[in-house]
């Protein structure tokens, strides 16, 4: 086992910036491990989560997870908080997990209307996560769920022992079974969707389409969901699109590779893999495919020559 994630893991790092923000707001004093590039040491990261449950109990990790809610603006962040429902999060969780190649994974399994379970798995070849990993996963993703659904969410082990009620964190006795943990969301009244507005010309058609891609270019986007959008049957969409002499995969395509290219100018401290990620490519090698492809050069040798 090396002594680092696997690939360039960005998610691990942004836990990390939760942990030191929350340790702060929480006023407790340690050191969280600094990453190297987009790399946290694992044994390190082990060391001061684990200490953390030692000396101040595992409900502190829960409430240091709720850091999250005041994280400063970060692009990461805010591509998972604009799920539009709790399983467009977990989607988007998902596929983050599948795109850094971690050693650990949530398994989301839906049992009732806004209830699920959640177990935290270890990939093929690794370790169990640590108990007090999976506090902090937890923990976090009750805070994203909340954000999302705009309810509170409660946390209970199998055995029906309660993490969270009422937005509040309450000291676990036990620790989770198998590392699995029942989360229920409130049911709140639905918003009823507002009408999009009256289409135009087939250039404006395809600028408001190109600006929906790019407000949220990691949502897997279909071409059913944008004509209703715009008011618009699927059929007549594609005729507009037809007549710009262009088609909705290609202006997908055209928004992924300029939300790329905008950070890798504009962010040059970012990892490649969290640019491919952010900007909605499937798995880093077909950021790196694509990106060639179309542009020329790598995404790094794109990089180191703007």
């Amino acid at each position: 086992m090396t002594s680092y994630d696997s690939g360039d893991n960005f998610a691990s790092a942004a836990m990390m910036r939760i942990l030191a923000l929350g340790f702060k707001q929480e006023w407790i004093h340690f050191d969280v491990p600094s990453s190297k590039g987009a790399r946290v040491p694992i044994q390190e990261k082990r060391r001061v989560l684990d200490e953390v449950v030692t000396r101040l109990g595992p409900v502190s990790l829960l409430r240091v997870s709720d850091a999250v809610r005041k994280l400063p603006p970060e692009p990461l962040a805010q591509a998972l908080l604009k799920a539009k429902t709790v399983e467009d999060l977990h989607r988007r969780w998902t596929r983050m997990e599948a795109y850094t190649h971690g050693r650990h994974r949530l398994h989301f399994e839906a049992k009732a209307q806004g209830k699920y379970v959640l177990h935290h798995q270890a990939n093929s070849g690794s370790v169990l996560p640590a108990q007090s990993e999976t506090l902090l996963v937890v923990g976090v993703l009750t805070n994203l769920m909340e954000m999302v659904s705009t309810a509170p969410v409660e946390v209970a082990t199998l055995r029906g022992q309660v993490w969270r009620q009422n937005e509040t964190w309450f000291p676990p006795a036990e620790p989770a079974d198998d590392r699995r943990v029942i989360l229920q969301v409130s049911e709140v009244p639905a918003v009823p969707r507002q009408a999009g507005a009256s289409v135009g010309e087939p250039t404006e058609i395809t600028a408001r389409i190109r600006s929906l891609l790019a407000a949220d270019p990691l949502r897997r986007w279909y071409l059913s969901e944008v004509a209703e959008e715009l008011c618009l049957s699927q059929r007549s969409l594609q005729r507009h699109l037809a007549k710009q002499a262009t088609t909705f995969s290609r202006l997908i395509a055209d928004t992924r590779l300029q939300c790329a290219a905008k950070l890798l100018c504009e962010e040059p401290g970012r990892g490649l893999a969290e640019v491919g990620f952010l900007s909605g490519y499937s798995d880093q090698a077909h950021f790196t495919r694509s990106f060639s492809r179309h542009v020329g050069l790598s995404p790094q040798a794109y990089r180191n020559n703007v």
